[in-house]
C-alpha cells in the first residue's frame, strides 16, 4: 500500500459556493464604490448649495448696508428740512401773535401772508423703503452683526413714531387759512416757503428769485378784520401750532443724534461707499 499525503478535494457544490461567495464579494464591492460615489457627489452637491447660497446672501447683506446707508444719508438733509419748515412756522405764528396783540400796526397783506405760511403744517414724504423691504421679505437675519442690526431696528422704529406726529398736526389753523384765504395766494405763499428751505439746504434755485405772493388789499383787509374778531379762536390755534412744532422740533433734533450714530456704524461696515 502506497503511502500518500492526503489532500481533500472539492466538490461540486463547494466550488459553486465559493464561486458565487468571490461574485458576491466583487457585486457588494462594485455597489459599496457606486454608493460612496453618490454619497460624495451629494454631499459635494449639497456644499456647492450651500456656498452659493452663503455667497448670495453674503452679497444681498451687502447691498442692503449699503441703501440703508444712503437712505440714513439723505435722512440728514430731510430732518433739516423738517426742522427749518417749522421754525417758519413758528416765526410766522409768533409774529402773528404779535399783530394781534398791537392791532393798530397791521399790514393786511402781511397779516395774511403770515396766516398762510404758520397754517401750512405740510407733510413730510421721507421714506424708509429699504427698512420695510428687509423686514416684509424676512431678510433682516442678513444683518449678523447683532449690535448694528438692534441699532437699525431701533432707529427705525422711533423714526416711524416721529414721522406719525407729522400726520398729527392740528388742522384748526389750516382750516381757517383755507377758508380765509385766496387759493391761489396760499399756494403762492407755500411755494415761497419751499424756495425759501430749497436756498438754506442750498439746493439750486434761479437767480435773484423773489417771492412776492399778490392778494388785493381788500380780501387782505377782510382776513384781517376776521383774525381781530376772532381773536381768542385766532390766537389759541397759533398757540396749538407753536406747542406742536416745539414738540416736532425736539423729536427730530434727537432723531438726527441717533441718524449721526447709526451712521458711523454704517460707514465701519461699508466704508468703500463714499457719501458725498
Amino acid at each position: 500500500m502506497r503511502g500518500h499525503g492526503t489532500r481533500s478535494q472539492k466538490g461540486p457544490t463547494a466550488n459553486l459556493l465559493e464561486c458565487n461567495a468571490m461574485v458576491t464579494r466583487r457585486v457588494i464591492g462594485r455597489v459599496s464604490a457606486e454608493v460612496l460615489v453618490i454619497v460624495v457627489g451629494v454631499l459635494l452637491a449639497l456644499w456647492a448649495e450651500a456656498w452659493r447660497e452663503s455667497r448670495e446672501e453674503h452679497r444681498l447683506a451687502h447691498s442692503y448696508l449699503q441703501r440703508l446707508r444712503a437712505d440714513v444719508h439723505l435722512d440728514r438733509d430731510r430732518f433739516a428740512r423738517i426742522r427749518f419748515l417749522h421754525e417758519q412756522y413758528r416765526e410766522a405764528a409768533n409774529e402773528l401773535l404779535r399783530i394781534l396783540n398791537d392791532e393798530s400796526e397791521a399790514d393786511p397783506i402781511e397779516a395774511a401772508y403770515l396766516l398762510a405760511r404758520a397754517g401750512y403744517l405740510a407733510p413730510d414724504n421721507t421714506v424708509t423703503s429699504t427698512y420695510e423691504d428687509l423686514v416684509s421679505s424676512g431678510r433682516l437675519f442678513l444683518i449678523q452683526d447683532e449690535v448694528l442690526r438692534a441699532s437699525i431696528q431701533s432707529y427705525y422704529s422711533d423714526l416711524a413714531r416721529r414721522l406719525q406726529s407729522l400726520e398729527d398736526a392740528p388742522m384748526g389753523l389750516r382750516s381757517i387759512a383755507r377758508r380765509w384765504l385766496p387759493g391761489d395766494f396760499s399756494r403762492e405763499a407755500q411755494q415761497c416757503l419751499w424756495s425759501e428751505l430749497d436756498q438754506h439746504l442750498g439746493l439750486p434755485t434761479p437767480e435773484e428769485q423773489q417771492c412776492h405772493p399778490e392778494i388785493a388789499p381788500e380780501p387782505a383787509r377782510q382776513v384781517l378784520t376776521r383774525m381781530i374778531r376772532d381773536k381768542a379762536q385766532v390766537a389759541d390755534l397759533l398757540n396749538e401750532v407753536l406747542w406742536y412744532s416745539r414738540d416736532v422740533d425736539a423729536k427730530f433734533r434727537v432723531q438726527e443724534s441717533r441718524r449721526a450714530l447709526l451712521q458711523e456704524q454704517l460707514e465701519a461696515v461699508v466704508p468703500h461707499a463714499t457719501s458725498k
